[in-house]
């Protein structure tokens, strides 16, 4: 049991440094649990291309001890392979660990590790299944799972038996007391009932080069954790969550790097959902992703992200890029392509968000094309190109905005604030750059301020379409 740190609300002037010193922290727990090369010196165990072999390898394990798998053998399973409950390195050489296809094959997950330090590599898992209450689960033709809780009646002829001891969460990997480290290596097509369709994880995980495909949960499709967690290098297709965590489901601190979240859905957060703890995401991309909020992240607690690309991600509802409801800091982030029907094509804003050396480019909403923000926003050196919505194309702020160095350029709005759309507390544009958006039908080409406080301060807007700031004279600094 670990003791979760209360979530702090970080303000503007010292946030960064609270969220860096945090995951510096993170940094630190991570660096050495899962590492194989803390793992002792060992005696390596060659297992054959057999599965009675493997069990009893498993079976027998001493602590230190490294299996090497026949390579490229496929391992099929009719039940969960022993538990894991000591010091052990797992090199798969490409080999596959197989729950068993045939259709009166119980629920099961394929690996559980109960303590030590476990580090696998090069092993692929598919198929694995954890549903100790026995559900049906029904795999269609498209990526998404459809996952019938406790509606017998609409299993007919499908296989509903029962998992081993009580275990819902983790498909491939279930991991309650070791160290993991996972390298390379597949995760293809595994469930949970719960969460973390491929592993769970509530100890230290670190996930290193690895694909996970078509994977689903209740939460986390791909991966839920709840303690200190790494993932680089990782690949994330086609997994599917029926709440949260299309791919990933961070309940703690995780890290994520050079990592590609692609085709992932869940309700909220398409590809990664932030539930708690302090997250970090660099040079990574969330493509074509999709949830009802968030289609690519959701985030609930405290996150820092860099060198970030959203494109082509959708929400049903708002955030078709990035869903923030809690406190976010975003650094060099490009949002292209992505939508949502009702607020914020590019981003939504919930709570206090920071965006330096941003791009909004070319999202559509209602309200908000690039950018909704319903709450504190701080935004520097950020430009805003042909984003289009009925009612603020480039950003529509509904409270309190600093704008620093931020340029508007081609968005358009079917009705008003082509550029911006402010009716919040207040909004600041300091030494901006607000020309060629348009509001044809309405007015506010270039800004449209419907009651709020809004100041131009060392910017310029100009040729804007059918007027430059609307109504006139409501925007202190600007003309026309």
């Amino acid at each position: 049991m670990h003791v979760k740190l209360p979530k702090t609300l970080i303000a503007a002037a010292g946030g960064l440094a609270l969220v860096a010193a945090g995951l510096a922290t993170a940094q630190a727990a991570l660096a050495s649990p899962a590492s194989p090369a803390s793992l002792p010196t060992s005696t390596t165990v060659s297992v054959a291309c057999s599965t009675s072999a493997l069990i009893a390898d498993v079976t027998a394990v001493v602590s230190g001890e490294t299996l090497s798998l026949s390579s490229k053998c496929t391992y099929v399973l009719t039940a969960t392979l022993p538990i894991v409950s000591a010091d052990l390195t797992i090199q798969g050489n490409s080999a596959t660990l197989e729950r068993s296809q045939a259709i009166d094959t119980a629920e099961f997950n394929i690996l559980t590790v109960n303590s030590g330090n476990v580090a696998i590599s090069n092993l692929n898992f598919t198929n694995g299944d954890a549903d100790a209450d026995g559900d049906c689960v029904v795999r269609n033709a498209t990526r998404k799972a459809t996952h019938a809780r406790g509606a017998i009646g609409n299993c007919a002829g499908v296989r509903t038996r029962n998992g081993p001891a009580g275990i819902n969460d983790g498909g491939a990997i279930y991991n309650t007391g070791g160290n993991v480290s996972v390298t390379g290596g597949t995760f293809t097509d595994n469930n949970a009932y719960s969460d973390g369709g491929a592993i769970y994880s509530s100890e230290a995980l670190s996930v290193s080069g690895a694909t996970f495909t078509g994977n689903s949960a209740t939460a986390g499709g791909a991966i839920y954790n709840e303690f200190d967690a790494a993932i680089s290098g990782a690949t994330f297709t086609g997994n599917y969550a029926d709440n949260y965590g299309g791919a990933v489901f961070a309940d703690w601190n995780t890290e994520v790097d050079t990592s590609v979240f692609s085709q992932n859905g869940a309700e909220y957060g398409g590809g990664f959902y932030v539930d708690d703890g302090l997250s970090s995401v660099t040079t990574s991309s969330f493509l074509n992703n999709d949830a009802e909020y968030g289609g690519g992240v959701y985030n609930d607690s405290d996150i820092a992200m860099s060198s970030i690309l959203f494109a082509r991600n959708y929400a049903s509802e708002d955030g078709g890029g990035l869903y923030n409801d809690s406190d976010g800091f975003l650094t060099s982030i490009v949002f292209r392509q992505n939508g949502a029907p009702d607020y914020g094509g590019g981003a939504y804003n919930d709570d206090y968000l920071s965006l330096t050396a941003g791009t909004f480019a070319s999202n559509a909403s209602e309200y908000g094309g690039g950018l909704y923000s319903d709450d504190d926003l701080l935004v520097a050196t950020t430009g805003f190109n042909r984003n289009t919505a009925y009612y603020g194309g480039g950003l529509y702020n509904d409270d309190y905005a600093t704008l620093t160095g931020a340029s508007f350029s081609l968005n358009s709005a079917t009705d008003y604030g082509g550029g911006i759309y402010s009716d919040g507390d207040m909004l600041d544009l300091i030494n901006g750059f607000v020309n060629l958006n348009t509001a044809p039908a309405g007015g506010g080409g270039g800004i449209y301020n419907d009651d709020d406080d809004v100041s131009v301060m060392g910017s310029r807007i100009f040729g804007n379409t059918a007027d430059n700031c609307a109504p006139a004279a409501t925007v202190d600094g600007c003309t026309g």
